[in-house]
């Protein structure tokens, strides 16, 4: 597993700022681990916890888009 920061993404979603780690070799969404994430609100960054299920259908979803960010990324 390789460390990773995204200082920001947009998405669909909202604009997020997002930490973690993933498996660089395999680039399967299973291999995503997200350790931290932020949404950019009015008032700045704001800090979405993981262990609510709403956040965890988001990072769901979210996957595919930070997934292709990383092996782009990855590929520079």
């Amino acid at each position: 597993m390789v460390s990773f920061n995204i200082s920001r993404i947009n998405t669909p979603e909202g604009i997020f700022r997002l930490a973690g780690a993933w498996c660089r070799q395999s680039g399967l969404e299973e291999d995503l681990k997200i350790e931290s994430i932020e949404i950019l609100g009015t008032d700045g960054w704001v800090a979405l916890k993981l262990s609510q299920p709403q956040v965890a259908a988001l990072t769901g979803k979210l996957a595919p888009q930070l997934l292709a960010h990383l092996l782009g990324q990855d590929q520079a």
